[in-house]
């Protein structure tokens, strides 16, 4: 799900559109990861006794286990906290400018590519990405000049829609909402005949050439076809 909170480092005047992190996959699957491996180094502790007397370093061995799958434990359960910092920290995010890539705890970076600039957003799903809902979006700049891969992204088509609409803002502002054809009034009935049809096909433009979206276009086409029409 999308979070609409606002980032800490936008520029002045840009208004954030669209947030989110990496699926919580992400961090679950690296947890059950290290927890299988803390399972494994506390069974190699408890195996430890096995060796009895023996000596490494004038030391007992099963001292010497104990200790070291101690601190490997510990050095895998801290790895696990600063990971999923790492996750909670990081973002994707589009803005009425630019598409960002926010990462880091203590001091982030952001790598940033100007909406203008991108060409082309693809996105990349495997069959575990389609069941569970994630993928990643692989960005096309005109110039290719940047390569920036937004990676385990969740429901990855609302953000390649989101998008694809702040980019349609940027090419054609406000600007469109003077060339959609003009709805009549409730209550006064509506063209009948070819007149509806030929407001219809104008839609039909609209949304083929990007400028109104498929639920706009459904939503005006509804509007229209259910006005009254006149005796």
């Amino acid at each position: 799900m999308a979070e609409t909170n606002r980032l800490p480092d936008l520029q002045n005047a840009e208004q954030l559109i669209y947030k989110t992190r990496q699926h919580v996959l992400v961090p679950l699957s690296q947890f059950l990861s290290g927890l299988a491996l803390v399972g494994l180094l506390v069974a190699a502790g408890l195996a430890a006794r096995a060796f009895g007397d023996q000596r490494v370093f004038y030391l007992p061995a099963s001292q010497v286990i104990l200790g070291s799958t101690s601190l490997i434990s510990l050095f895998v359960v801290a790895n696990l906290g600063w990971g999923y910092m790492q996750w909670r920290a990081g973002c994707y995010a589009i803005t009425d400018q630019r598409l960002l890539h926010i990462s880091g705890v203590l001091q982030p970076q952001v790598n940033a590519v100007p909406l203008d600039q991108v060409r082309a957003i693809q996105i990349e799903q495997a069959w575990l990405g389609r069941m569970a809902g994630f993928g990643n979006l692989s960005i096309d700049t005109i110039a290719h000049t940047a390569e920036l891969v937004l990676e385990y992204v969740p429901q990855p088509h609302q953000m390649q829609q989101a998008f694809l609409e702040a980019r349609q803002q940027i090419q054609y502002g406000y600007g469109y909402l003077d060339t959609m054809p003009t709805l009549p009034e409730p209550g006064l009935g509506v063209p009948v005949g070819g007149d509806v049809q030929h407001t219809l096909n104008e839609l039909a433009h609209l949304r083929d050439r990007g400028i109104l979206s498929l639920a706009e276009f459904e939503a005006r086409k509804r509007e229209l076809l259910n006005r009254p029409h006149p005796q």
